[in-house]
């Protein structure tokens, strides 16, 4: 018999990956050995109020809405011949307290049913969002109550199974290094014809260090004033715009202070960019060498460097993209795999 995987996505957000993974998920559902179902709400915003990555206030609606037609579910088929052993309940974003009401439901009703998820980021982090919010007096709580729960957990790099189980007491043989999926978007058509410029692709946040960017700006403006820099929150309206952004300058560069994944530097290189990272967190395991640098490091330089010699960079930057391309491509065959031995 087919195991059931129910997918819980996080709200599909067209100017977040969210959006792409909704279209990802269901795309490689089609020829699945999985029987896949997906639960969405019908609770929409389209922008961010309160918050870093979702808002406060309409991801808890989305959420509790979104458990509430579960929850429906789960009873109208509670007395039909339903292979709970096999239904897996897939959360996109394990950092989600509904975790909490359908652990409630499987105990409560002993329905011997699987819980997995992908964890994005947590209080665990002392430089995430819930952390600043000072979230950790309950969160820790909260995190290790339903993650040692959940059967499974699913991260993108090592160095997040290493934060995770180094500052919370998690069970670290239900914590899985699979990736995330990602894909690129767009074709290369031309990568030598791009401007002398550097893209800083993040969110504005404190956690990715804006300000660093803005002196590096101010710097280069008196050592190489033809070097332009750039930030796409600053130029971009939409998600086309965006990519389209991306693939106009030769070289992206991060100063981020929290990274569980990268995404951003990820599309920077689909993009045709060569990325500069710092060398901590995942990016110290996902990037060539060529391409990090450490604490005191004259970034200035370094960047004048890379613009300057951007054809010599080339061969590694071929090697980067298939790396992460091959990584991004494999993520959700990678968990299928984890969940099929549950």
């Amino acid at each position: 018999m087919r195991k059931t995987l129910i997918h819980l996505p996080i709200e599909p957000f067209e100017d977040r990956y969210s959006g792409d993974w909704l279209e990802w998920y269901k795309r490689e559902s089609v020829h699945s050995s999985f029987d896949e179902k997906f639960f969405l709400s019908d609770y929409k915003y389209d922008h961010i109020e309160n918050g870093a990555f979702l808002d406060a206030i309409g991801t808890c609606i989305y959420k509790m809405d979104q458990m509430f037609g579960l929850a429906q579910w789960i009873d109208t088929h509670l007395h039909e011949n339903i292979d709970w052993k096999n239904t897996i309940f897939f959360f996109h974003d394990l950092w989600n307290i509904e975790v909490l009401h359908l652990l409630y439901i499987r105990d409560a009703l002993k329905l011997p049913f699987k819980i997995v998820g992908m964890l994005h980021a947590g209080t665990y982090d002392p430089h995430d969002f819930l952390s600043k919010c000072k979230m950790g007096f309950w969160g820790n709580h909260a995190e290790v109550g339903m993650w040692n729960s959940v059967d499974a957990i699913f991260v993108a790099t090592n160095f997040h199974k290493q934060l995770l189980c180094t500052n919370r007491p998690i069970i670290s043989s239900r914590v899985h290094v699979t990736g995330f999926p990602i894909y690129p978007r767009h074709k290369i058509t031309d990568m030598f014809d791009k401007q002398d410029s550097i893209i800083f692709p993040h969110r504005l946040n404190e956690e990715k260090n804006p300000k660093s960017f803005d002196i590096l700006k101010m710097c280069l403006q008196d050592t190489d004033p033809d070097i332009a820099c750039v930030k796409t929150f600053d130029v971009c309206k939409s998600k086309d715009e965006y990519y389209q952004e991306l693939m106009k300058h030769k070289l992206a560069v991060s100063f981020a202070d929290q990274e569980t994944w990268g995404i951003a530097m990820q599309e920077c290189v689909f993009a045709g960019c060569l990325p500069l990272v710092p060398d901590r967190l995942s990016y110290s395991e996902m990037y060539l060498e060529e391409f990090k640098y450490d604490p005191g490091t004259d970034v200035q330089a370094v960047c004048s460097y890379m613009i300057r010699n951007y054809h010599k960079f080339l061969p590694s930057w071929q090697e980067q993209y298939n790396k992460l391309k091959k990584a991004g491509e494999t993520a959700i065959a990678n968990q299928k795999v984890i969940m099929d031995q549950l």
